[in-house]
């Protein structure tokens, strides 16, 4: 066994063995993992979000610090843990030793995650999946226009258990039996789109105790309120066909919406003639870079 090998078996159980006790004290107890994390993060790469959690932590205030209590109170351990394991250990740990090897093969930064906008079929999609976790992309998501149906999603959360799946979905298509699938696989997060019938979906994921968000392309603060109120984690906003200008203003828009609000939004920018120009995750004034994957020809858009 290699020492590569041998760090990240040590990392893995240092990690699991952190996150068995942190519903002890969550405040507490997860700057101590946070502590644990910097010691494996070498080349510094994630730094200044660790620095920003740990000081948010610390004072008990902040929207870092309301995402943390919201994931603790809300969300079944289960799912938590196994969450925070596959970011933990497959995004900042391995990918963190993978950063040289991407940066070189595509000429950008390493992103936390990426997101297929494009497939002909489940099949074709799972071979661009496969490419792109052999690099280390554990977090993938899917936005509205994509191909896929809840039970594509599901299908891959049970292929790739390592894997995180964001995906948007009709209200619909979240049913009991969908549910319950999603609590025994934990690792898919749907994003119910804004349309008739999203109270009564994320009612029932409410009591199923699972994370989940919202598809909508809305910037009023009655929304994002009713969001949080319904314990939407994140807000999916694909944003197609907007001029340079357009979409300043609506990044601008939902900037100032997270800053005082425990929500994640997750942004996708095409241009007119659909050329994909900017792609984040954001948390209230943090911003973090992502990628997109189109699958059917195995080609990868860094945004730099």
């Amino acid at each position: 066994m290699g020492a590569q090998s041998l760090k990240n078996r040590a990392a893995s159980a240092a990690v699991k063995a952190a996150l068995a006790w942190l519903d002890r004290d969550p405040a507490g107890n997860l700057l101590k993992l946070l502590n644990l994390i910097e010691t494996f993060d070498n080349r510094k790469i994630w730094a200044k979000q660790l620095n920003s959690l740990k000081k948010e932590l610390e004072q008990k205030s902040g929207i870092l610090y309301d995402l943390v209590i919201r994931g603790f109170r809300d969300i079944s351990k289960e799912q938590r843990n196994r969450i925070a394991e596959i970011f933990i250990f497959q995004v900042l740990l391995i990918g963190n030793d993978q950063a040289d090897q991407i940066t070189k093969r595509y000429g950008g930064l390493v992103p936390w995650t990426i997101f297929p906008s494009s497939a002909h079929s489940v099949s074709e999609l799972e071979k661009g999946i496969q490419e792109v976790r052999a690099l280390g992309v554990h977090l993938l998501v899917f936005p509205e226009n994509s191909f896929q149906r809840t039970e594509d999603i599901l299908h891959l959360g049970e292929r790739y258990p390592d894997m995180v799946f964001f995906f948007s979905c009709s209200p619909r298509e979240i049913n009991r039996d969908n549910a319950e699938r999603m609590q025994k696989l934990l690792n898919c997060l749907p994003a119910v789109r804004n349309e008739q019938g999203s109270e009564e979906a994320f009612a029932l994921l409410r009591r199923s105790r699972l994370m989940y968000g919202s598809d909508t392309l809305s910037d009023a603060e009655t929304v994002y309120d009713r969001l949080v109120t319904e314990g939407a984690v994140f807000v999916l906003v694909l944003m197609e066909g907007l001029t340079q200008e357009e979409y300043s203003r609506v990044h601008e828009r939902l900037t100032e919406l997270r800053m005082n609000r425990p929500v994640m939004t997750l942004e996708f920018w095409r241009n007119e003639s659909g050329k994909v120009i900017r792609t984040e995750i954001g948390i209230a004034d943090e911003t973090e870079p992502c990628t997109e994957v189109e699958a059917d020809v195995f080609r990868t858009v860094m945004v730099k």
